[in-house]
């Protein structure tokens, strides 16, 4: 029987192996796409527009709040709202980059706790800019 081995690690051994060709020859189109002969800007840009994604969630969690709840400040009310969102574009690019490796290995409540946290680091990202 062989061992685990994590999605992350198989990044790790295809980078350090083989580069961008084995890279697409085992299904990892978001590395395909970074290590190809593609522009720098290209990866700034494929990063921005996922990081984009999880952003206009969390904003219009933030806009739906003011508009129905305006005295609700609750920061983890908000959070929880986004939360389901951000799991499903989550999900989906994992869907879209990780073919053959985006079934999850841990159970559900697992990985909604990552997303919870991931949420919610991004979100004390964004508050990190600003006036």
């Amino acid at each position: 029987m062989s061992s685990f081995k994590s999605v992350l690690s198989k990044i790790g051994h295809v980078l350090l192996t083989a580069g961008s060709v084995a890279t697409e020859l085992m299904g990892f189109p978001f590395l395909s796409t970074m290590l190809g002969a593609t522009p720098t800007g290209k990866i700034v840009e494929i990063g921005l527009s996922d990081l984009g994604k999880v952003a206009q969630i969390i904003s219009q969690v933030e806009i739906g709040f003011t508009a129905i709840a305006p005295t609700d400040k609750s920061g983890s009310a908000k959070l929880t709202a986004a939360i389901p969102m951000v799991k499903q574009v989550l999900l989906s690019w994992a869907q879209s980059n990780l073919p053959g490796h985006s079934s999850l290995k841990v159970d559900p409540q697992t990985f909604d706790t990552h997303v919870g946290n991931f949420t919610s680091s991004f979100v004390d990202i964004l508050n990190d800019f600003g006036e």
